[in-house]
């Protein structure tokens, strides 16, 4: 006689035995993994036919190739399954398997069109990995549109951040404007300058005989000779 169980949380806990001892239909919980959502899933396993699937749990946001543990969120999606599965008569048996969500579920059988009325409350069963397929293309489409956005975000503002950088780069080495900018002496002022320099530091030297006294004339010179230049400048403008 077969032990019958229901499912709270992750433990199994043992219910009425009033299915015992009738011929059984029976189906088994496993985990399906997509590109970023996974979900639960309940499979028979008719005698004439391969494993079909006859309900799922709501999906949950999991990217691993292995199976969640028994988190809140895993936990919850399998009871809304196991709750779904009950209400069609299905009734957790035994654990199968090392997983904690491994079930395996019976209910009493009333032969191939009971089977076929359970599997139309879902999709049928040749349209299962169509719509298995349908699914993982547009979790594929809708990562992929995410992650799209996200680069084109990223390259608009790398493209930002270079342009700021230059733009700041040219006004650092941008010249003065022209009405900024000092004038140019004319080169007649220059060779004046340096003459009157030449010349004083030779008077000085020859009429005293004192290279020091040649040395500070010329300079005296110069001073003078730069106090002009910036007067001048200054009338300029």
């Amino acid at each position: 006689m077969t032990a019958q169980f229901r499912v709270r949380g992750d433990r199994i806990i043992p219910m009425s035995r009033g299915i015992a001892g009738a011929a059984l239909d029976t189906c088994e919980i496993v985990w399906w993994s997509g590109y970023v959502k996974g979900r639960f899933q309940a499979y028979t396993s008719p005698a004439s036919r391969a494993p079909v699937l006859i309900a799922e749990s709501p999906p949950i946001r999991w990217r691993s190739a292995d199976p969640p543990g028994p988190t809140e969120t895993a936990v919850h999606a399998l009871e809304v399954l196991t709750s779904r599965l009950a209400e069609e008569g299905w009734v957790v048996a035994e654990r199968t398997g090392e997983t904690w969500f491994g079930l395996l579920l019976t209910r009493p059988s009333h032969g191939p069109a009971a089977a076929d009325s359970a599997l139309a409350h879902d999709d049928p069963p040749e349209d299962a990995d169509e719509l298995d397929d349908d699914r993982l293309e547009s979790a594929l489409l809708a990562q992929l549109r995410l992650e799209l956005q996200a680069a084109r975000d990223e390259v608009e503002s790398e493209r930002r951040r270079r342009l700021e950088a230059e733009s700041g780069a040219l006004r650092l080495v941008a010249p003065a404007p022209a009405a900024e900018r000092a004038p140019l002496r004319p080169r007649f002022f220059v060779v004046a300058y340096a003459v009157a320099i030449g010349i004083t530091a030779a008077i000085f030297f020859v009429g005293f005989g004192s290279l020091y006294a040649s040395v500070v004339a010329a300079l005296t010179t110069a001073a003078v000779s730069l106090a002009l230049d910036s007067w001048l400048a200054a009338r300029r403008r």
